[in-house]
């Protein structure tokens, strides 16, 4: 065990290799329905009706094959928000999860919680699946990181919501409260009008 760990403080690829072999390879789209319904209800008080050009901008953490960001864009576009709107980052450290984000192709299983309606209206059916219509890819940059770096985020735009909902329960309480504080710093001051974090735990 001793000889294992000494080899993956010095090996990416085998970090790489460990996290895709622990973390859950495939979500499901709207997992936790009510922080998606919150998400457009605090949307849309605080920016659909304000200047055109204003952008809300959004960030997924630990977004694997892009479930979650996807499904934050369907829920806004669903609002009334324009796509050119919208600004949605998401991140993780796996580059095969980003890989199939990107190719945004998903199986009906993990469309089993959405409405049909959307997936009629957002998705194209395949013979190995159901692909994402450019619309909701288009809204999405994915980026691949470790959210435990110390400039994790230095660098990035300030975001009006966050979602970390499906890597937390991977980290012991030290490293989530660390992770939070650089996700409170990322958020839009606190002056900008109705400006909400989202981070509940996945069960």
């Amino acid at each position: 065990w001793n000889g294992y760990l000494e080899h993956l403080r010095g090996s990416e690829e085998e970090m790489q290799a460990l996290s895709d072999a622990i973390v859950q390879p495939e979500e499901r789209f709207f997992r936790d329905r009510p922080a998606f319904d919150a998400l457009s209800r605090l949307a849309v008080q605080g920016w659909l009706t304000a200047p055109h050009g204003e952008q809300l901008r959004l960030l997924s953490v630990g977004c694997g094959g892009g479930e979650e960001p996807y499904s934050m864009a369907i829920e806004l576009l669903e609002a009334g928000f324009p796509a050119d709107r919208l600004r949605i980052d998401a991140v993780d450290i796996s580059a095969a999860a980003l890989v199939r984000a990107r190719h945004g192709v998903y199986s009906r299983l993990a469309l089993e919680p959405a409405d049909a309606r959307l997936v009629e209206r957002y998705f194209l059916p395949l013979s190995d699946g159901l692909r994402l219509d450019s619309r909701v890819r288009n809204v999405i940059t994915y980026f691949r990181a470790n959210v435990l770096a110390d400039n994790f985020l230095a660098s990035a735009p300030e975001y009006d919501f966050i979602f970390c909902r499906q890597l937390l329960i991977y980290l012991d309480e030290m490293t989530q409260a660390r992770l939070m504080r650089s996700l409170y710093k990322a958020l839009a001051r606190q002056d900008r009008k109705s400006t909400r974090l989202n981070s509940s735990h996945r069960t």
